[in-house]
């Protein structure tokens, strides 16, 4: 298992080294990862739910982390009302505290560790995550940052490709209909670029970032994702009586870092984007080791 997680590691370090060297441009990892989340990933994730049966597997899989995403907004929320966080601070943590890079690392990750049909399941995960935070997500966003702009929510929704493939692919599995094979083989060939790609944008992304003076501010978001959010994901797990598989990709995908998207959405609402940043470098510099630690962890979880 070592290997697999080696490779990734090592794509990563290639996207650092093109930066380094200047293979890459300046923000040439807009391009990559918008390419990624746009084009590619979608074209994944449509291709492999379209090929695979849809199971209860898949709704245990949306249940738990759903449950878990709830319970780390609610508890954000009860912060916030209570007056204990307060303005861009709220905000950046309620981005921050479950929404991770469960498609740029979490899909690489999942097929390192369960192999290549892991990714469909991923992908199950993935889109309980954007729904999540595409909606509900934007909208108490808009009213924590006291923007008001709650159309923006809706206004992202509908230009958000990864939901149409998600639904896209989830209806051609429902209706057992196969998909021609110029569309497939075309879908599987942009798709494959995905996991490449977004580890090597990755790398890009971090290069030249610094961690910088709001050091408890960042610690406070570290540990609202790496620690409190992968904790409510076993409890609830045990909760429910989920063990095995689900809980094991569900508790993976739970580790992964920050999510880059959050910068974007940080930006778009006038929030602390500095701040979002900082947490987006801390937290995936330690879901690195976390990656190797998970082998053994995972044992625990079955």
């Amino acid at each position: 298992m070592l290997e697999p997680i080696l490779v990734l590691v090592a794509m990563i370090a290639l996207g650092f080294i093109a930066r380094h060297f200047s293979l890459l441009g300046e923000g040439a990892e807009k391009e990559l990862s918008g390419f990624v989340y746009y084009v590619s990933m979608p074209c994944l994730i449509l291709v492999k739910l379209a090929t695979t049966s849809l199971s209860g597997q898949h709704l245990s899989l949306i249940l738990l982390n759903g449950a878990a995403i709830a319970v780390s907004i609610i508890a954000v929320c009860a912060l916030y009302y209570a007056g204990i966080v307060k303005g861009k601070f709220a905000s950046a943590l309620l981005l921050c505290s479950f929404f991770g890079n469960v498609v740029f690392m979490g899909f690489p990750a999942a097929q390192a560790y369960f192999g290549e049909p892991a990714i469909a399941d991923a992908a199950v995960i993935a889109f309980a995550y954007n729904f999540i935070i595409f909606t509900v997500g934007l909208l108490l966003l808009g009213i924590m940052s006291g923007k008001g702009r709650h159309e923006f929510s809706f206004r992202k929704l509908l230009g958000n490709t990864v939901l149409y493939s998600c639904v896209i692919g989830a209806l051609v599995s429902i209706s057992g209909i196969a998909l021609p094979s110029i569309l497939s083989d075309t879908l599987s060939l942009v798709g494959a670029t995905t996991v490449p790609l977004a580890l090597f944008a990755m790398g890009a992304f971090l290069y030249g970032k610094k961690l910088g003076q709001k050091m408890a501010q960042v610690a406070a978001l570290f540990l609202a994702k790496m620690a409190f959010f992968p904790l409510v994901m076993l409890c609830l797990a045990f909760l429910f009586g989920m063990r095995g598989y689900v809980l094991q990709l569900s508790f993976l995908e739970a580790l992964m870092p920050v999510a880059v998207t959050n910068f974007v959405i940080a930006r778009e609402f006038s929030l602390d984007a500095a701040l979002v940043a900082e947490a987006t470098v801390a937290t995936t510099l330690a879901s690195l080791p976390l990656l190797f630690l998970f082998g053994p962890i995972s044992g625990f979880l079955a």
